[in-house]
């Protein structure tokens, strides 16, 4: 058996992001205009750190979109392999099985299963 790690997510926030790349850019304009000692290199700072987390950002609605394409995907395949392919079999082994058959009431649960998934 497959053992996978599973690690909580929290999302990103798009306002939270845009709301920070607001405040760095007010801050950058303010230490454009001040000559204030550190100013040149707090300015450097900033500015590479509102890159990365841009880059990070789009990164981040790049994958969502991925995820959103794969759970649709996997959606559209599942009641196709539900309804199409192990409904329809399961249901004509159970009309050919006589309600004698040891393995009719097996069927029945898995008819019965899968309809209540």
């Amino acid at each position: 058996m497959l053992s996978v790690l599973v690690i909580p997510m929290k999302s990103i926030s798009k306002s939270r992001h845009e709301h920070l790349r607001a405040s760095i850019e007010e801050l950058e304009l303010l230490l454009q205009e001040s000559q204030i000692g550190d100013s040149p290199s707090i300015y450097s700072d900033l500015v590479q750190g509102k890159e990365q987390m841009e880059i990070l950002f789009k990164q981040y609605e790049t994958l969502l979109a991925q995820v959103a394409k794969i759970v649709q995907d996997y959606s559209n395949l599942s009641v196709h392999v539900k309804g199409e392919l192990l409904g329809k079999h399961l249901k004509s082994m159970q009309k050919q099985m006589k309600p004698t058959d040891p393995l009719y009431q097996h069927l029945h649960l898995a008819v019965h299963f899968l309809y209540s998934a």
